[in-house]
């Protein structure tokens, strides 16, 4: 027979034993679950992807239901509503991403409760959002008027370009994102103030001004250059490009250009709601493989996910893998983002 001693220690043993085979999650009881969650969603293709491939699962998975708001990032509106934000889920790109960082408008992200997150490529990363897939940003060209493909960013104001060239109008990080890496390609370092974009706005006046068709404000306005203006160059997303060449059959073609291409990212980031939990899991959901092939195919949406396999002549189309990856620069924001206000002004003098 056990004596006392003995048989507490073996009381004891077999307690320690019994909580080994817990899993260190079942201690930590999961937030009450809200009624619904709300983020903004950009319309068409996107908005598409993402009811089928993530919030129908996430729905029946949770029971939580999953508002979407068809809207360019609200970062005025969700300023307003302080520490009350109407969206849990903020969807924007990367530069959004840094203003709302910089205004208090978003969390760091758990990445305890995000697991999928140790699959994501570095450059989609950042400590207050992820990119659930991306393009890259670089030149559009017609085949018919580029027997040989463009290589440069430069082309865009070279004199020996030929046909018409379309260009965005200055945003957040398109048309400042390559006059940015022009500068730093003319001036031997990456731009921080107006005066160093001099050079450029003197190259875009002689060689660009004379050549340009249009400067679109969307997507829309892009296709009407090469379909109505004649555009043989533009600036554009491989996604973008391997969209309309498809439905419109036109001899498009898209190049990385040897300086580098931008990464266009769709960002997530997590609001001040006292719904963080939940919205971190429906950015999971966001970042799984089969979320990601969904949207790959389905619209050329590069997949931030490194585990993710697409078919060969989709890869071929978008950034895909980490050979590819490699060549998208790592922008720095944080000096172009100030004094976007003044690199438009040099665009704008430059052209008109």
């Amino acid at each position: 027979m056990l004596d006392r001693r003995s048989l507490l220690k073996l009381t004891a043993a077999g307690a320690i034993a019994a909580a080994a085979l817990v899993p260190a999650s079942a201690g930590a009881a999961e937030p009450p679950k809200p009624a619904k969650l709300t983020m903004n969603v950009y319309a068409g293709p996107f908005e598409a992807n993402m009811r089928k491939a993530v919030i129908a699962p996430f729905e029946a998975d949770t029971g939580i239901k999953v508002e979407l708001v068809p809207s360019a990032p609200p970062l005025a509106k969700l300023q307003a509503q302080g520490a009350s934000p109407e969206l849990d889920i903020l969807i924007a790109g990367i530069v959004e991403n840094l203003i709302a960082g910089q205004q208090g408008l978003i969390v760091k992200l758990d990445p305890d409760n995000i697991p999928e997150l140790k699959d994501i490529y570095d450059i989609a990363k950042t400590p207050d959002g992820v990119a659930v897939n991306f393009s890259a940003l670089g030149l559009a060209y017609d085949k018919r008027q580029w027997p040989t493909p463009p290589t440069s960013w430069f082309d865009l104001a070279s004199d020996k370009t030929p046909g018409k060239i379309v260009v965005r109008q200055p945003d957040a990080q398109n048309t400042v994102a390559w006059m940015a890496i022009m500068a730093k390609e003319l001036n031997g370092a990456w731009p921080e103030k107006p005066e160093d974009y001099k050079k450029v706005g003197e190259l875009l006046t002689k060689n660009l001004k004379s050549r340009l068709a249009a400067i679109t404000t969307n997507t829309a306005t892009t296709r009407a250059g090469f379909t109505n203006a004649g555009a043989g160059l533009a600036v554009w997303t491989d996604s973008q490009v391997a969209a309309f060449a498809e439905e419109s059959k036109l001899p498009l073609a898209f190049v990385i250009p040897k300086e580098g291409g931008v990464m266009i990212a769709t960002t997530a980031m997590v609001t001040r709601t006292p719904n963080k939990y939940w919205a971190e899991k429906l950015i999971g959901y966001m970042l799984r493989p089969e979320a990601q092939k969904i949207f790959a195919l389905n619209g050329y949406y590069a997949p931030s996910n490194k585990t993710v396999v697409v078919p060969d002549d989709v890869a071929a189309k978008m950034v895909y893998g980490q050979a590819k990856i490699d060549t998208l620069l790592r922008m720095p924001w944080d000096k172009i983002t100030p004094i976007n206000q003044q690199i438009s002004e040099t665009f704008y003098e430059a052209v008109n």
